[in-house]
């Protein structure tokens, strides 16, 4: 869909596009500043105050509101409990972790279970956004200026997504689909059947922009 919305929307053909759409906060920002006489603002019309703020600001362009929050942008790890007990682990074992442990508890995985450790849209940023949030960094600043030089947090994500990749620890499509481990928006549940939540990687209280 969103291909074919900025495809129409380049060559000014918005017949065949639906009146409402549903995409990623990011995507939502950017078709807003490159065709703003697309869409139509919501003030007055839904009260934004129910939202959380934080996701709110995402479809604010020139102090007006185009977007109706969908989420609320949480995440988990789906765990497939018999992957695990071929590769001898059980899912207490993702408990508390970092990422490079995540990461090395992936190459067991897939050295004893023969498997990747995680099934990934591969032309999608989600994973790295995930790490970045789980370490309580972002790639803007608090004041929305770009936070990439120096930022040690985003750096670390990077590489350690580069060695899952080099490792085959990603099972990397053109859609979302499930191998050992999903980690993905919660409003994806209903498309992993099969699949149960058991368990969180999340930040730990003592490791705040750590990975």
């Amino acid at each position: 869909m969103q291909q074919k919305l900025i495809t129409s929307l380049s060559a000014n053909d918005t017949k065949s596009l639906p009146d409402i759409i549903l995409c990623q906060d990011t995507a939502m920002q950017k078709n807003i500043s490159n065709y703003p006489n697309a869409f139509y603002p919501l003030d007055g019309k839904v009260d934004i105050s129910q939202f959380a703020q934080f996701k709110v600001g995402y479809g604010e362009f020139k102090g007006k509101h185009y977007s109706v929050p969908f989420d609320n942008g949480a995440t988990a790890t789906f765990i497939r409990t018999d992957i695990l007990e071929k590769a001898g682990l059980k899912p207490s074992d993702f408990n508390d972790i970092t990422w490079r442990q995540f990461l090395e508890l992936g190459k067991i995985v897939k050295a004893k279970a023969g498997v990747p450790l995680l099934s990934y849209v591969g032309t999608e940023p989600d994973c790295i956004f995930i790490m970045l949030q789980s370490a309580g960094k972002w790639v803007f600043d608090e004041n929305g200026n770009p936070s990439m030089v120096g930022n040690e947090a985003l750096k670390e994500a990077v590489s350690v997504y580069s060695e899952m990749k080099a490792f085959a620890l990603q099972f990397l499509t053109g859609t979302h689909t499930s191998q050992a481990f999903r980690i993905a928006r919660l409003r994806q549940l209903s498309t992993d059947a099969g699949l149960q939540v058991q368990s969180q990687i999340s930040r730990h209280r003592k490791e705040n922009g750590q990975l």
